[in-house]
């Protein structure tokens, strides 16, 4: 081999070198950004999890709210198409003051 035969050579070996080095970094590298995805998705995931669950917790709060609601209003029409005279009407008024307290 001539001088430049064996520059060419090492040169050609240094290339190799290079080239693996950096092939191995890549792999790391896309180890390390496929991990850091699949965590920040898991994140994603749980939080929109816990959102549904806040809005349906929300939701049965405020179906609880308006059944009693309703409650309350069907039991005052009901007590108040029973009871029409007046002493009757103030005991009426008195209960139906009382069932927010009793229901919640």
């Amino acid at each position: 081999f001539c001088k430049s035969s064996l520059d060419y050579f090492y040169i050609l070996q240094e290339a190799e070198k290079i080239i693996a080095q950096s092939r191995v970094e890549v792999e790391r590298m896309q180890k390390v950004s496929l991990e850091e995805l699949k965590a920040s998705l898991e994140r994603q995931e749980n939080q929109a999890l816990d959102r549904i669950e806040a809005a349906k917790q929300r939701a049965l709060s405020e179906v609880k709210e308006m059944a009693v609601d309703l409650a309350i209003a069907a039991s005052a029409k009901i007590l108040n198409d029973l009871l029409k005279n007046e002493d009757n009407e103030k005991l009426l008024e008195e209960q139906i003051k009382t069932l927010p307290t009793k229901l919640h």
